[in-house]
C-alpha cells in the first residue's frame, strides 16, 4: 500500500476517535448539567422548607410564651382568691362570734328588762311617775327592738288592770308605730276606762302618721270620753281636718264636760300648727284663759310660733283688750317687736 493512503487511514482513525470521544463528552456534560440543575431545585425547596420550621417555630415560641404570661397570671388570680376566700372565711368567723355574743347580749338585757318591768308592777303610777324608773328602762326596751316591744305588749293583755295601766304608760314614752294596733284595741274595748285613756294617750302622742286611721276611729267610736278627746287632740297634732272640726264642736259644746274642755284647750296651746289656729281662737276668747298669767302667756307663744298675719292680728287684737297681764302684755310686745 502505498504511503498517502495509509497516512490517510490513519487520519481517518484518529479522526474518528476524536468525533466520537466529544460525543461522549458532550452526553457526559449534558447529565452534569442536568444533575446540578436537579440539586439547585432541591436546595431552594429545603431552604423554603427550613424557613418554613423557622417561621413556625417562631410563633410556636410566641404561643409559649403568652401561654407562660396567662398561667402565671391565672396562678396570682388564684393566690388571690385563696387570700380573698380566707378572709371571707375570718370575717364570718368574726360575724358568727359577734352574733354569738350579740345574742347572749341581747337574751341577757330582755331578762333585765323583764325584770325591771316586774319590779314596777304594782308601784303605782303616781310612784312610777315620780321615781322616773320608767325612763330608765325605756332606752333598753328600744334597743331590743321588736322583742323589747313584745315584752311590753305581751303586758296589755294581762288580766291585771294595773298591769295594763303600766305597759300603756311605757308605750307611750317609747312611741313605736309598731304599737299602734294593740293600743288600739285595749283604747277601744278595755272596760277600765283609765287604761283605756291611757293607751289613747299613747297613741295621741305619736307623731308617726301611721297613728292616724286608729285615732280617727277611735274619737267617732270609743266608748269613753276621755279617749274620744285624747283622739280628737291627736287628729289636730298632725293636722286632720276631722279632729280641728271635732274639736271646733267640742269646745262650742255646752253640754261637753268642763275639765275636758280645759284639758282639751290647755293642750291645744301647747301646739304650733297654723291648721290648729280657729280652735286656739275659741280657748282664747275665754276671760279665764286671758286673764290667767300662766295660760295667757301660753296663748300668746303659740301665736308667736305660727308667726303668720292671722296670728299678728291675734296678738294685736289681744294687746288692745287691755286684760291681759302686765307680764303677758310685755311678751305680746316683745314678739310683735320682732315680727
Amino acid at each position: 500500500m502505498n504511503r498517502p493512503v495509509i497516512i490517510l487511514s490513519i487520519l481517518v482513525v484518529v479522526l474518528g476517535a476524536v468525533v466520537l470521544r466529544l460525543t461522549l463528552f458532550e452526553s457526559v456534560a449534558d447529565e452534569s448539567l442536568e444533575s446540578a440543575s436537579q440539586v439547585g431545585d432541591g436546595a431552594r425547596e429545603a431552604r423554603r422548607e427550613l424557613e418554613a420550621l423557622k417561621s413556625r417555630m417562631g410563633r410556636l415560641e410566641q404561643e409559649r410564651d403568652l401561654a407562660r404570661k396567662d398561667l402565671q397570671a391565672e396562678r396570682r388570680r388564684a393566690a388571690e382568691l385563696d387570700r380573698a376566700l380566707q378572709k371571707a372565711r375570718q370575717a364570718l368567723a368574726a360575724s358568727k362570734a359577734s352574733l354569738a355574743d350579740d345574742a347572749k347580749g341581747r337574751t341577757e338585757r330582755l331578762a333585765k328588762v323583764k325584770s325591771s318591768i316586774d319590779a314596777l308592777r304594782g308601784k303605782g303610777m303616781e310612784t312610777l311617775v315620780r321615781s322616773g324608773a320608767i325612763g330608765s328602762i325605756v332606752g333598753d326596751l328600744k334597743a331590743l327592738g321588736p322583742e323589747g316591744l313584745k315584752a311590753v305588749t305581751d303586758l296589755l293583755e294581762s288580766e291585771d288592770s294595773d298591769d295594763r295601766l303600766l305597759a300603756a304608760t311605757i308605750l307611750m314614752s317609747m312611741d313605736d308605730p309598731a304599737a299602734v294596733e294593740p293600743l288600739e284595741k285595749v283604747a277601744m274595748s278595755d272596760d277600765n276606762e283609765l287604761v283605756a285613756a291611757m293607751a289613747s294617750q299613747a297613741l295621741m302622742r305619736m307623731d308617726n302618721k301611721t297613728v292616724v286611721p286608729a285615732l280617727a276611729k277611735l274619737m267617732t267610736s270609743s266608748k269613753h270620753d276621755g279617749v274620744r278627746v285624747n283622739a280628737m287632740y291627736g287628729l289636730v297634732r298632725h293636722d286632720d281636718p276631722r279632729g280641728i272640726n271635732a274639736t271646733i264642736d267640742f269646745l262650742n259644746d255646752e253640754n261637753a264636760p268642763a275639765a275636758m274642755k280645759r284639758a282639751l284647750g290647755q293642750g291645744l296651746l301647747l301646739l304650733s300648727n297654723a291648721s290648729a289656729l280657729p280652735a286656739v281662737d275659741l280657748v282664747g276668747e275665754r276671760s279665764s284663759v286671758r286673764t290667767n298669767p300662766q295660760l295667757s302667756r301660753m296663748l300668746v307663744d303659740y301665736y308667736g310660733r305660727v308667726h303668720n298675719n292671722a296670728a299678728r292680728d291675734r296678738l294685736q287684737s289681744l294687746l288692745a283688750s287691755g286684760d291681759l297681764p302686765s307680764s303677758t302684755q310685755d311678751r305680746v310686745n316683745q314678739l310683735l317687736s320682732g315680727w
